[in-house]
């Protein structure tokens, strides 16, 4: 199976061009977490120090609930629950393509 043209309109997370289409696709969560004010908890990226919602990628064996209560847990420190779902993105010219160094 070839690889598929790049549509010119693909970013990633950060605002930048991609130069290829990504390796591989992973599901992956974000917590949008609001305090008494309705403000919206972010936290500082440290590959690239853009502002997120906590979250990441869901580790095998794992549903998509259990991986951002987990991914909020270690990068937020917070114990949470889901409330309810916000949203599904799958379209990959409506989504953000995150990348990852090899640690990450």
């Amino acid at each position: 199976m070839g690889q598929k043209e790049l549509p010119t309109n693909l970013f990633d997370s950060t605002g930048q061009a991609l130069s290829k289409m990504p390796d591989e696709i992973r599901p992956s969560t974000n917590g949008a977490i609001f305090n008494d004010k309705g403000e919206v908890l972010l936290q500082k990226r440290a590959d690239n120090g853009h502002w997120r919602l906590p979250g990441g990628k869901v580790d095998i064996g794992e549903s998509v609930a259990q991986g951002v209560i987990r991914e909020v847990l270690e990068e937020a420190g917070l114990d949470v629950s889901i409330k309810r779902l916000i949203a599904i993105y799958s379209d990959p010219l409506h989504y953000s393509i995150m990348s990852y160094t090899s640690a990450g």
